[in-house]
């Protein structure tokens, strides 16, 4: 009995201590369980704030915020158990998007990967330019019009026609071009191959290889001193295949190759051009259209907006960055002389290189004054030289005026003034782009800011912090769109 009593005390001694541990470790995984669930409740809270972002601000101005009280915040307590129903919610509003700094990052992320593609639509249609004015060149009697060689087809090669421009006035007729054409023009093209490749070997290979590889060379410098891109090779997993578009696994992985690769460091220059292309796709200027040798097209937006009907509802934005001004008249006035003045002394610039009309300017400044000195008998005698600069000025001044109105009616000027009709046309938006390349970037950061804000009133956010207590003890989490 003694036993069976020591026994007894000693399972009952046991049996508290085992229940004690199994209720401290029950609350443990109680403790942990909520944890996860306030957690997994907290966080359905951020992706509810940052999923409901302000749609007019992203079609507006491409940028993303939220307004505090526009989310539902009954998210949080929806995904909570009934035993977590009482628990309290604090949520707290970061990180403003007029704030200069993340005003820069969300410009230079939704920047970086199309500032490449900016250019190169501007460079195609420059080059549309220069080629409509080509026929105005050729008509002048300088270069003849192309002759077209007829193309011809060997085995499973199509050789296309081939455009040759003759420097000079005379016929092809009787000269090496003209006898190479009647001996060549029925050549196959097999023979031709089979004779350059006798004759030249691989040299031809080896130097389009050559080339190739140099201007591979010399844009990947460009892109990582200018861009910040990386110098190392692409992914060869994003390039060796396609991936499965039903599969979501491989869909998740080429997006987060392609993230990778859009995702490089930029440099204080490429940011600055991040930042000029942005005013320039998303703010509207006082020209909206741009006239060249093709016709009158009107000017669009980054999105595709059309600038002429919008100009009603937001006149002059880029002046009014450039120069701080609330008002776009006034602003629109700024930027005029700006232009004129730029114009003014291109074109005075031009006179005075110009030996010919610089001799005829002096001639006409000698008859002047030698008028002056007669009527005046000798009285009020004018230096010649001084008079053939003052009338180089105006003469320089009024060619000013005369391509600022050009300028502001959406036509292009040349760059350098002259008789020449192929010389580079510039237009209205390259002045501005080169105003805005001169302006400091904090300048135009809370300019932009500014004129967002004149634009949707409100208060935008990019960051939200979401708190609450349980137990005694304080649980917060933080999320954004940088994060």
């Amino acid at each position: 009995m003694n036993k069976r009593g020591s026994l007894a005390i000693f399972f009952c001694l046991v049996f508290a201590a085992l229940v004690t541990v199994f209720g401290v470790w029950l609350q443990a995984v109680t403790l942990r369980v909520h944890e996860t669930d306030i957690a997994r409740a907290m966080s359905a809270q951020i992706q509810t704030h940052l999923a409901s972002y302000d749609r007019n601000l992203y079609e507006e101005f491409g940028l993303f915020g939220f307004k505090q009280d526009t989310a539902d915040c009954q998210v949080f307590k929806s995904c909570l158990p009934d035993a977590l129903q009482n628990l309290p919610l604090t949520i707290q509003a970061r990180d403003p998007v007029l704030d200069q700094d993340i005003l820069r990052l969300q410009i230079i992320r939704h920047m970086k990967a199309r500032v490449p593609m900016v250019y190169l639509d501007d460079l195609a249609g420059r080059i549309r330019q220069f080629s409509a004015g080509l026929p105005d060149v050729q008509s002048s009697g300088a270069i003849q019009p192309a002759k077209v060689l007829t193309h011809y087809s060997a085995g499973s090669r199509t050789y296309r026609r081939m455009n040759t421009v003759l420097l000079s006035e005379s016929d092809i007729t009787g000269s090496l071009a003209g006898i190479l054409q009647a001996y060549l023009q029925d050549v196959p093209g097999t023979s031709v191959e089979s004779t350059a490749k006798t004759l030249f070997g691989n040299i031809m290979e080896d130097l389009q290889e050559k080339i190739l590889f140099e201007l591979k060379k010399q844009y990947r410098q460009y892109a990582s001193s200018i861009a910040g891109v990386s110098l190392s090779e692409p992914d060869s997993a994003l390039l060796d295949q396609m991936p499965d578009f039903l599969d979501p696994g491989n869909l998740t992985a080429a997006a987060g190759k392609l993230d990778k690769l859009l995702s490089f460091d930029t440099s204080p220059v490429y940011e600055k051009l991040c930042l000029t292309e942005y005013v320039m796709g998303y703010f509207l200027p006082r020209v909206t259209v741009k006239t060249d040798q093709t016709g009158t097209t009107p000017l669009k937006l980054l999105d595709g907006r059309d600038c002429s009907r919008l100009t009603g509802q937001r006149p002059g934005e880029i002046e009014q960055i450039l120069t701080g001004l609330d008002n776009p008249e006034t602003a629109g006035s700024v930027i005029r002389l700006y232009l004129v003045g730029i114009r003014s002394v291109i074109q005075l610039a031009a006179l005075l290189t110009d030996e010919s009309r610089m001799t005829s300017i002096r001639a006409t400044a000698a008859a002047i004054s030698a008028a002056i000195a007669a009527i005046s008998a000798g009285s009020a005698v004018i230096d010649p030289e001084l008079l053939a600069y003052l009338l180089a000025g105006g003469k320089a001044i009024a060619a000013g005026f005369s391509d600022c109105s050009r300028l502001l009616a959406g036509k292009g000027v040349a760059l350098w003034p002259g008789n020449n009709k192929s010389s580079l046309q510039i237009w209205y938006q390259d002045f501005l782009r080169l105003f805005l390349l001169l302006t400091p970037q904090t300048t135009l950061l809370e300019r932009c800011g500014a004129l967002v804000a004149k634009v949707l009133p409100g208060s935008f956010y990019t960051g939200i912090l979401v708190a609450t207590t349980y137990r005694g003890r304080n649980y917060q989490l933080e999320g954004g769109y940088s994060s």
